[in-house]
C-alpha cells in the first residue's frame, strides 16, 4: 500500500528529551509533523484515531509497557488501527536480546536502533518514512 507524503509520523518514547531530540530531527528534514506519546496509551489512542505515514517506537526489555507496545505493533501489523498495517516502524531499545528479537522479527521492524544512536540512523529512518 502506498502511504502519502503528508500523513504525520508517530514517535512512542517516554523521554521527554528524546522525543523532543527525535521531533526536532524530523522537522529538520522535513519529514513533517511528528505526534509526540509518551506512553502505550497515548500511542494508541492516536492510532486509532489518525493514520499516521510510519512509527518510532521505544521497546525496553524488562519495563513494564513492553508487552504494550508488541500488542500494539501487532494491532498495527493486524490492520486493526487507522493506520495501513504495512506502515514501517522503527524500534528504539537500550539493549535488544534474543529474546526481544525474535519477539519483534515476525512483527515487520523495518530496524531496531540502539540507544544511545547515531544521528545519521534516526535521519535514515524518518527519511524513509517520508519517502
Amino acid at each position: 500500500m502506498t502511504r502519502p507524503r503528508h500523513l504525520p509520523v508517530l514517535l512512542l518514547e517516554p523521554s521527554a528529551l528524546l522525543r523532543q531530540t527525535v521531533a526536532l530531527t524530523a522537522i529538520s528534514i522535513g519529514t513533517g509533523t511528528v505526534w509526540q506519546a509518551s506512553n502505550v496509551r497515548e500511542a494508541q489512542e492516536l492510532l486509532q484515531s489518525r493514520r499516521f505515514a510510519g512509527a518510532v517506537v521505544a521497546v525496553d526489555e524488562g519495563n513494564d509497557s513492553t508487552d504494550g507496545v508488541l500488542r500494539m505493533i501487532e494491532a498495527i501489523r493486524g490492520g486493526k488501527l487507522a493506520s495501513a498495517a504495512d506502515m514501517p516502524v522503527y524500534v528504539l531499545a537500550s539493549a535488544c536480546s534474543r529474546t526481544l528479537l525474535e519477539k519483534l522479527y515476525p512483527l515487520d521492524i523495518q530496524r531496531v536502533l540502539i540507544k544511545p544512536f547515531r544521528a545519521r540512523l534516526l535521519i535514515e529512518a524518518l527519511s524513509s518514512i517520508s519517502s
